[in-house]
């Protein structure tokens, strides 16, 4: 069994898949990409008077997934369901020495990401509203575009508290790039990576993460913040500053 190296919280939309895949490449590395297991153990605890059960379940459940399958892998990196980060505690709780890495995104960016194609979390009542922070009334008085903006609030929000007060957090910002993400990432859980794998990994960051077969070529939309996105986008400069200032 691989005890977990990392997890990796997203806002969605902000390269964790491509992150996730480039960290597979490795034969040293196990990676599990938000597993239906994990969220169902996670959400589940949320509706027990005494989660201690299911978080037990939970810690089972990961070390089957981190089962060596080969027998030379070192390393094991679950990337989460993005509503995850509001199980931060539990898994720090369950995991106390496990670097978290908080992977984000501007928000105009990540809505228009979902405009094109909405994942779960940008879809009033696909989820439970109260993850978010939200009642019933309030996610459904939302269109699908303040929705997930109002979701990016919390997300950040989340990432904020998180970093500013766990010394096992590291923020990492897209447009930093795949492979300086993964550089950064290893870097920070102890992972050494070769010039080998880091080759390896240029030639698959080439191509789109969800569309392998299709090279990848980075959207242009004219950037305009509209007011509806002000908030998320104060909290995301907000992290900005506050990567800036724990980089140096």
């Amino acid at each position: 069994m691989v005890a977990p190296s990392a997890f990796i919280f997203h806002v969605s939309r902000c390269g964790s898949t491509l992150v996730s895949q480039l960290l597979g490449l490795s034969e040293k590395n196990i990676t599990l990409s938000e597993v239906p297991l994990i969220d169902e153990l996670l959400r589940a605890s949320r509706r027990q008077p005494d989660p201690s059960e299911t978080e037990a379940a939970l810690k089972a459940g990961i070390s089957l997934l981190g089962r060596r399958r080969f027998g030379q892998e070192k390393h094991l990196f679950i990337k989460l369901d993005s509503w995850h980060v509001f199980f931060a505690g539990t898994l720090r709780r369950l995991y106390p020495g496990v670097p978290f890495v908080l992977l984000y995104r501007s928000p105009d960016e990540v809505v228009f990401s979902h405009q094109k194609r909405r994942g779960m979390q940008a879809v009033p009542g696909l989820l439970e509203p109260e993850l978010f922070g939200m009642s019933h009334a309030e996610s459904t008085s939302y269109d699908g575009d303040r929705y997930i903006a109002k979701v990016l609030e919390y997300y950040y929000s989340q990432f904020l508290l998180i970093a500013q007060n766990d010394d096992r957090a590291i923020l990492l910002d897209y447009r930093q790039g795949g492979i300086d993400i993964v550089r950064r990432l290893a870097r920070f859980a102890g992972m050494a990576l070769d010039e080998a794998e880091i080759a390896e990994m240029a030639v698959r960051s080439r191509f789109h993460a969800k569309y392998p077969e299709q090279g990848f070529a980075e959207e242009k939309k004219e950037s305009c913040v509209s007011a509806y996105l002000q908030p998320a986008q104060a909290m995301y400069a907000r992290l900005e500053q506050l990567r800036a200032r724990l980089s140096r």
